[in-house]
């Protein structure tokens, strides 16, 4: 046979199919794996390909969703320490509002959460479940009360603080690293009540203390980083974050 360009190629890429084949088997229990398990991000969300916020989901974004295997997802709603409480509050349940609408468009795919038998009956329907998440207290930071009406809304995880210092406690970027104040206490314990799940990523290491030793329920860290593997971030500014 005359061994042309072409023939080259075509060898060549048949090898590298059969060099492949062993590595694609050793993946596929660990896939299976995934697949048979329920399987939760801690901090993600449908959607990110059409710019600009509040867009509705493209049929892309919702075949991601239903590609991607998990059963639940923690999203992140509403700000973070970037305007007034009330207004904070205010855009969290707009948030809320656009996000059940768009599982109303596509309840094939989507599922709103509100307890841990929501997300077996995701699972078990092929959907992704939302877990509406807050990343800072500062929508209730100045009334607690509002916490009754954010868990109504469906919100089942909060975070007390993000990176800076509010009226509940220090984040992880504050020199003084002070801890959970009064109102913060009081915050993890009428979150226990309601069964809104205490996130400490982001928040100071005194504050994340108090709250472990404060809660009567498990706390969660969906998201944060090894802190022997990384530069202290009370060295790095808020866009390096």
């Amino acid at each position: 046979m005359q061994l042309t360009r072409r023939t080259l190629l075509t060898m060549t890429a048949a090898a590298s199919a059969v060099s492949l084949a062993p590595s694609l088997m050793a993946r596929s229990p660990a896939e299976a794996l995934y697949r048979r398990s329920i399987a939760i991000d801690g901090c993600g969300g449908p959607g990110g390909r059409v710019p600009g916020h509040g867009n509705p989901l493209s049929d892309e974004e919702v075949a991601d969703v239903r590609e991607s295997g998990l059963a639940a997802i923690s999203m992140t709603i509403g700000n973070v320490g970037t305007m007034p409480p009330l207004e904070a509050f205010e855009q969290t349940t707009r948030d809320v509002v656009r996000w059940e609408g768009e599982i109303q468009a596509h309840p094939g795919a989507l599922a709103t959460i509100r307890t841990t038998q929501d997300i077996v009956r995701a699972n078990d329907h092929g959907q992704c479940g939302l877990i509406y998440a807050l990343q800072d207290g500062v929508s209730f930071e100045d009334d607690l009360g509002r916490l009754e009406a954010l868990h109504y809304l469906g919100i089942r995880v909060i975070q007390p603080t993000y990176n800076r210092r509010n009226l509940l406690g220090d984040g992880c970027m504050e020199m003084s690293d002070a801890g959970l104040s009064r109102n913060g206490v009081a915050a993890i314990e009428r979150m226990n009540e309601l069964g809104i799940t205490v996130d400490l990523s982001h928040c100071g290491r005194r504050t994340t203390a108090n709250a472990i030793a404060t809660s009567k329920r498990p706390v969660a860290f969906t998201h944060t980083g090894c802190y022997a593997l990384v530069e202290h971030p009370r060295h790095r500014t808020d866009d390096e974050l």
